[in-house]
């Protein structure tokens, strides 16, 4: 699988560091320059700024609009390469025996259609399938906090581009919203990366202060989520079961 990390041309630094790292693993890799939130962005007319705003109180800053367009353009070369691709952003960090858990992920990509290769989000995830290596595949309802690394086939590309026409969320929520796009959070844990921790290359977000409307709007929401996503839990046991 061909592997691609989004990186700012201006972000010097982690372009070094990761070139390195993934070296040291013996990986090829290719750099995607990254859509700059500090200048014009391309695609910026799938961001809906009127219903983000009615939804969550707030609007996407120019960063998270600039993160969507990049994964949203590597989605569609994905397409393009009619190939399964590897998706890091340049934060990532790889771990140890890297090549062999690639292998491994593309070994049982094309059954889940996208594994996340590293997410923040801890809590509660139900093993689906145990691999070899003490590997297995876990499955997340909530989803994880991130878009760092994951491998998905060009069948799941195309999903995320038809559901993911109008721009209200970040692009790791939106990669959540399993109900909308028939994509599921599945995880290769352990984790074959990690994340540096650093500050994010992302513009400032801004958080007013929400009105009593918007919290309720945003709690109804909310609800609205949990139901949908539960559902799709249920259709993910009968899958799996």
């Amino acid at each position: 699988m061909k592997i691609f990390v989004i990186n700012l041309k201006r972000s010097v630094e982690r372009r070094k560091t990761i070139s390195k790292q993934l070296q040291n693993e013996d990986v090829s890799f290719e750099f995607f320059d990254a859509v700059d939130g500090s200048k014009d962005i391309e695609h910026t007319w799938h961001y809906n700024d009127r219903k983000r705003r009615l939804l969550r109180g707030r609007p996407l800053s120019l960063g998270e609009v600039a993160c969507f367009a990049s994964h949203y353009q590597l989605w569609e070369k994905c397409i393009e390469l009619n190939e399964p691709i590897v998706i890091l952003e340049d934060d990532a960090v790889p771990l140890p025996n890297l090549k062999d858990t690639l292998n491994l992920t593309a070994q049982h990509l094309k059954k889940y259609g996208c594994l996340r290769l590293f997410g923040h989000r801890g809590g509660k995830h139900r093993t689906i399938e145990t691999l070899a290596g003490n590997y297995r595949i876990d499955f997340s309802r909530k989803g994880t906090l991130g878009a760092v690394a994951y491998a998905l086939t060009p069948n799941a590309a195309q999903k995320f581009l038809i559901h993911g026409e109008e721009w209200i969320f970040g692009s790791d929520v939106y990669m959540n919203l399993s109900y909308q796009h028939g994509i599921g959070c599945f995880l290769l844990k352990p984790y074959p990366f990690s994340h540096a921790g650093e500050d994010t290359t992302l513009t400032c977000r801004k958080k007013p202060k929400k009105k009593l409307v918007n919290k309720i709007i945003k709690e109804l929401h909310v609800g609205y989520i949990r139901i949908r996503s539960f559902l799709f839990d249920l259709s993910v046991r009968r899958r799996f079961s």
